[in-house]
């Protein structure tokens, strides 16, 4: 496994932040839609996923990554995706499931797992495409 480098950790956050920040959107386009659960349980992963994104900034050079080698690029690809999708959504549980997966992603970074990434990634995209 090769570890991270500091460039490749802040790719990652900033990232995570784009998918908070898409989170957020969300939440602000759909408010008057939002019952105070969804609107608490989209929140509650909002921050998730930020916190993720912070975490990753911090930890930056105790990160080790395996087969995910494409990942910088596809993460990249599942932010446009996540904000396309985001924007045209009629289900608030749809949002609250994607804003799941990215946790999910997130929390396979953090605990090292390649497989997790490769899964949590896959999923991820495609509950974001746009049907």
């Amino acid at each position: 496994m090769a570890s991270l480098t500091a460039e490749q950790a802040s790719t990652l956050a900033y990232y995570f932040l784009v998918y908070s920040q898409a989170i957020g959107d969300c939440r602000i386009s759909t408010w008057h839609k939002l019952n105070a659960a969804e609107n608490h349980s989209l929140s509650s992963l909002q921050w998730s996923i930020f916190n993720t994104s912070e975490n990753l900034y911090a930890l930056s050079t105790d990160l080790v990554i395996d087969e995910v080698e494409p990942a910088p690029k596809t993460l990249g690809h599942l932010g446009d995706q996540m904000k396309q999708t985001l924007k045209v959504l009629s289900s608030v549980q749809r949002a609250v499931k994607i804003a799941t997966a990215i946790v999910t992603l997130g929390a396979a970074f953090m605990n090292k797992n390649p497989a997790g990434v490769k899964k949590a990634l896959e999923f991820a995209l495609a509950l974001v495409k746009i049907d």
